[in-house]
């Protein structure tokens, strides 16, 4: 058998197939941000992105603008999950007297409250005794139920902003998206959670390289990520973790498999308050990885975990003094876009260093054994030997 079988011999079998084109056994739709959209696992040179503006926002940019890429290009206002307040209960009034919760009540729906201020009070045995609820936040009174006693809180509106992600100039303004066009290099994830942040990008080999100073920043960590590390990133205030490998066990001890995949998952911890992004599922960083990472040290970069309309990837911007990066030939990202017919080598994996071209693309989505979601190639190997793989497995060559 030649050096190529037995390195093929044995790869799992939600790695192999025989079939044609790759459709979910399930049915299930992963979302539109968990799987790539037939880009290159890795490509440098001209890019366009369109960042879709959620309804209502208002476009803080035009046509031929110059960007940076945690510009905001759009803002809307938008308010918070409201505060319930026991009213009834607070007073010691039955849920159900309307009527004896409305004489307690001193600020009315549709009235602006501060933290603290009364909003019901009750009296009693000639205002000798006194019970008092207070709003535990400050906002506008929105509702009261007069069936369960209840008031409804709601917080002030907060302006929320769209980042422009991919430093350049923005090229085209609808109601629906800004397009902007610059030069970066392009990391396509696996998975991630958590809106668009940019920063200066960071990287480190173990845990005692990451800088004391990580404010603001877009940690790439080339090491198994652990609690530990994790709490002190978030604690120093870093913008966004980007795990360049991470296994499926490291994932469900961090909780981030309930993050990037909430559909049908037992409810866990809050969400870290951290933009997150896994580039790869195995022990040690896809083939050219880090060498492109760390050359861009220091530069300005920008991660989306999950956003509508967003496929969770990170930008690293590129100047007129970019250095050459290791095996990845500058060119548009258009010509390197994953098709039949492309020749491709494997990054990742038991397979990986493999060179061979795809036969056919899934319609869709294709549910792997480890649960996880993605859009799937078959790929045709030297001595008739087929493998099907994610797309994010894959780096287009030349």
């Amino acid at each position: 058998m030649s050096s190529l079988a037995l390195q093929l011999d044995g790869l799992e079998r939600d790695e192999v197939s025989n079939s044609g084109q790759g459709t979910s056994p399930t049915g299930d739709a992963a979302p539109a941000g968990d799987y790539a959209r037939r880009r290159p696992f890795m490509t440098r040179g001209p890019l366009r992105r369109e960042r879709r503006m959620p309804p209502g926002a208002a476009p803080l940019v035009g046509p031929g603008d110059i960007v940076e890429s945690g510009a905001a290009i759009a803002r809307m206002f938008r308010s918070g999950r409201a505060t319930s307040v026991d009213l009834a209960g607070g007073l010691g009034i039955a849920a159900g007297d309307g009527d004896a919760l409305t004489r307690t009540l001193v600020r009315h729906a549709g009235e602006d409250v501060a933290q603290g201020d009364i909003l019901a009070e009750r009296r009693a045995f000639g205002g000798l005794q006194r019970r008092t609820v207070k709003s535990p936040v400050t906002g506008r009174v929105a509702y009261v139920s007069s069936e369960t006693g209840v008031a409804y809180i709601a917080p002030d509106t907060v302006p929320v902003e769209l980042l422009a992600h991919l430093a350049g100039r923005v090229i085209r303004v609808t109601d629906e998206l800004v397009e902007i066009e610059g030069a970066a290099l392009a990391v396509a994830a696996h998975a991630g959670a958590g809106p668009a942040v940019a920063g200066t990008l960071i990287v480190a080999t173990s845990p005692d390289a990451l800088p004391r100073d990580v404010r603001g920043a877009i940690a790439a960590c080339a090491f198994p990520i652990e609690q530990q590390t994790v709490q002190q990133l978030i604690d120093g205030g870093v913008a966004a973790i980007v795990a360049t490998a991470v296994e499926d066990e490291t994932l469900e001890r961090l909780g981030w498999d309930t993050v990037f995949w909430p559909q049908g998952r037992s409810p866990r911890p809050p969400a870290p308050p951290v933009t997150l992004l896994a580039l790869s599922f195995s022990a040690t960083p896809p083939a050219g990885l880090w060498e492109a990472l760390r050359s861009l040290a220091g530069r300005p970069a920008s991660v989306i975990g999950r956003e509508p309309g967003a496929s969770p990837e990170l930008l690293v911007s590129l100047g007129e003094n970019a250095p050459s990066l290791y095996a990845l030939p500058e060119r548009p990202e258009s010509d390197v876009t994953l098709a039949p017919g492309s020749r491709v080598r494997v990054i990742t994996g038991r397979a990986q260093g493999l060179v061979g071209e795809i036969l056919a693309l899934s319609p869709g989505p294709y549910r792997l054994r480890s649960e996880v979601s993605a859009e799937v190639a078959d790929v045709a190997f030297p001595y008739g030997v087929r493998l099907r793989l994610p797309l994010l497995h894959l780096q287009a060559m030349p």
